[in-house]
Formats: C-alpha cells, structure tokens, sequence
C-alpha cells in the first residue's frame, strides 16, 4: 500500500509543472490576455525540455497530456480574448516534442549504428524538406514554417527516441497509464460538448474554418472533445483505448471508466477511426497471447454501442452512421474523397511538382478539402516526390505489421495491431501531420526498437 501511495505521489510530482502551466493558461486567459498564448509556447517548451531530460517515458506522457488538451486552452484564450485564426497555440505541443532534437547528435557518435532500418525516416524527411522548399519558393514563409513544425516535428521526435534506446514494455504501460487517466476526462467532456456545448466550443465552431464538426448546438456537434477536430479526438481515443486494454492489467472499474470516451467516440461520427479500431481489435484475435483481451474488448465495443444506441438521446444519430458502412449509396463523404482525385489529376501537369504546404480554408468555394495520406502527398509534394512519401510510411506500417506476425511478444504484437489501424486510415487521414503524426511516429519507433532489441538479444 505505501509503494502504491508513493508511486502516486510520483506521478503526481511529475505531472505537476503540465498541470500547473494547463491551470494557468486555462483559469488565468480573462487576466492574461493575448499574452497567454506566448506563455503557453514557451511553457510547453520548457516542459518538454525538462521531461526529457527526466526521461522519455515522463516526456512522452507530457506531450500525450499536451496534445490532448492544448486545443481546448486555445479554445478558452480565444473566447477572452479574442479568436485566433492562425491557432498559435495548437503549435505547443509540437514545440515541446522539438526540443529532445537535441538528442540526434547521439546517431552520429561511434557505437551508434544507423542502419537501414532507419531509410524510411530520411526519407520522408527528405519529402518534407522539399515541400518546405517548394513553400518557401512561392514567398509563404509563414506556411513553410508551420508546415515543417506539423510534419517534420513528430518524425524528428521518433528518431530522438531511437537515439535514447528506450525500454519499450516500461514506456507503454506509462503511456497507457496517462491515457488512462486521460480517456475518462475527455470522454466526459465530449459527451457533455454534444449535448450542451460550452461557450467556448460554441465561439470556436462560429468562427474556425473547420467544416467537419457540425454546428455549436445541442445534438449538433461531431464531438471534438478537447481537441482540435473529430478526427484528432477519435483516433487519440482508439489508440488510447487499444494501449489501456492490452498493457497491464485493466480491472473492471478501469474498463467502466472506458465507457465516457467509448461513447464519445461514437458521437465523433469518425469512422475512420471506428475502422481502425476494428482492424486492430481483429488482428490480435489471431494471436493467442492477445486473444483473450482482444474477445473482451470487442465485448466492451458492443457495449458502449448497445448503450449507445437503446440507452441514450442520440442513439439514432449513430444508428444511421453506423448503417453508411453498409450501404455505400449513402456514402457522400467518400463521393467527395473521390472528387479531390478527379481534381488533382485535373490540375496542370496533374500535380507533376506539387504546390507545397498551403493554408487553404475549406470554407471557401472552390478550395479543395485535403482527406488522406495519398491526397495530402500528391496535393502538397506532386506525383512523384509524394508517391517516395508514402512509400516511405507504408514501408513502416508493412515492417510494423510483419514483426507482428512472427512475435511473441504482446508488446511487437500490439504495436503491429496499431499499426494495421494506420494502414486503414492511411487513404483516409493525414496520419504523420501534427497530433497524429505524433502518434505514428513514436509508435513506430517503439515498434522499430523491440525489433532492435530482439536482433541484438
């Protein structure tokens, strides 16, 4: 019992300066001013700084914490001070995963060996090096710029954390520990935002540019949670929900404490991620060290949508979501996926080059809405430079899942789950951009360093 206590008091220890900077920010906004959102960079600056010095474990819970409430503190600023349509505060946690940078020095001294293995992380470097380039040709510094930070940032913290050589099982039942904790609260919080948004959520869908969140209304928002958009909440959830799962051992007053965030990902009406979660859950059905849990979860997913669907006022809403993965006919979204194809393809020299990052507001008429990996690439670095690109990921979800195949361990074997969850979501999300690009890449790594362990061993 003291040992719990004092791994409590711990954890608590460390959590305090994201705590304090989160409560700051969030309770200080009406006294601060504008001025809140240069501390808040520059607190998650030092945050990140600090927690890597500590270790990676406590720097990836940070930046796990970071990410999933940093949109929801820009929310609150802007509704005292005023709205933001740059968001400079999303940028936080992508300057706080910046900082263990300095740790690539550690790939060029003797006894580090950079092999292979690493190829597809240059190389989609390399791609982003290009589209910034390409950006910065057409006079868009300020795109540039935010570009390099969404999409280089998270490949960059993955090659920090190879450098460092991680204990992977230790950092996953961290990371699922601090979602653990996380889940619950924006799982309420989404339910609550569905039902009754708050001010703040309601100011933001007002004014923002995004056109997927529905309206600030009762029953009328795609929940979003704390973070930025449907898509970010729903996939930070499922991979939060796959780690809390299969890492340690959840008790039943754990797996209730699932339930909130089980069903606010059904009212993000995402189903991308509904897929990815499926296609995971699947995957560890064929292994007999995951099997039992994976029967419990898909247990656990039936619950969440019988309660959904019998137990509450929206049930409808999801009834009829669910029913579009059925019925194709009723598929508008992937009617519009398909025109961006048509689109491009359409473009002078069909996108030969690129056009670089772009900033283009969706809400405007005629500006073409950027659904997928393949639409992402081929929109910003041309036909030939984003084909590398996504050869590049898909090179790293194909190793991740083979390691899979021939592991015993749950860890390979969870992380190769996660990763067939990527490769459904690859036509379908920008997955190595920003919050999700955070995810991918330090989940791959984690994948990357077990397969290094196991070569060495």
């Amino acid at each position: 019992m003291n040992a719990r206590r004092s791994a409590a008091g711990s954890i608590a220890l460390d959590w305090l300066p994201t705590i304090a900077l989160m409560v700051v920010v969030g309770l200080g906004a009406p006294y601060l001013g504008s001025v809140a959102r240069p501390v808040f960079i520059i607190g998650c600056f030092i945050i990140g700084w600090r927690a890597w010095a500590h270790s990676p474990e406590l720097h990836l819970q940070a930046a796990i914490a970071l990410f999933s409430f940093a949109p929801l503190l820009r929310r609150i600023v802007d509704y005292h001070v005023g709205f933001d349509p740059g968001g400079m505060m999303i940028a936080g946690p992508l300057v706080a995963i910046v900082a263990p940078a300095v740790e690539l020095r550690r790939l060029a001294l003797p006894g580090i060996s950079v092999g292979k293995e690493l190829l597809p992380f240059f190389v989609f470097a390399g791609c982003v090096a290009y589209c910034v380039a390409l950006t910065l040709a057409q006079g868009e510094w300020s795109q540039a710029v935010t570009g390099a930070l969404k999409w280089g940032a998270p490949a960059i913290y993955g090659l920090a954390l190879y450098s460092r050589r991680p204990n992977v099982p230790q950092l996953l039942r961290k990371s699922a520990a601090t979602f653990a904790v996380i889940l619950p609260i924006i799982g309420v919080y989404g339910l609550y935002q569905y039902v009754d948004p708050p001010l703040w959520d309601r100011y933001w869908l007002a004014l923002a540019a995004i056109t997927s969140a529905g309206f600030g209304e009762p029953y009328s928002v795609r929940t979003f949670s704390t973070m930025h958009s449907p898509a970010s909440f729903a996939t930070f959830t499922v991979v939060g929900l796959t780690l809390v799962f299969f890492v340690g051992k959840p008790t039943l007053t754990s797996r209730i404490l699932l339930l909130p965030s089980g069903l606010a990902l059904l009212l993000s009406l995402y189903r991308t991620a509904w897929l990815a979660l499926l296609a995971g859950v699947l995957f560890c059905l064929l292994f007999p060290v995951t099997r039992p849990r994976a029967v419990g979860a898909l247990l656990l997913v039936a619950v969440a949508v019988l309660v959904a669907a019998t137990l509450t006022p929206f049930g409808e809403v999801i009834v009829e979501r669910v029913a579009t993965l059925l019925n194709a006919s009723q598929d508008s979204s992937g009617e519009e996926r398909m025109l961006q194809y048509w689109t491009l393809w359409h473009q002078p020299d069909s996108g030969l080059i690129g056009g670089g990052f772009s900033a283009g507001d969706t809400a405007v008429a005629g500006t073409l809405p950027v659904d997928g990996m393949i639409v992402a690439c081929w929109s910003a670095m041309g036909i030939v430079a984003g084909i590398i690109c996504l050869a590049s990921v898909a090179s790293v979800i194909a190793s991740d899942i083979d390691a899979a195949l021939s592991a015993k361990s749950t860890e390979v074997i969870l992380l190769g789950a996660i990763a067939c969850g990527w490769l459904v979501q690859l036509p379908l999300a920008t997955i190595t951009s920003g919050e999700l690009g955070f995810l991918f890449w330090s989940l791959a790594t984690l994948s990357l360093c077990m397969r290094q362990r196991a070569v060495t061993a």
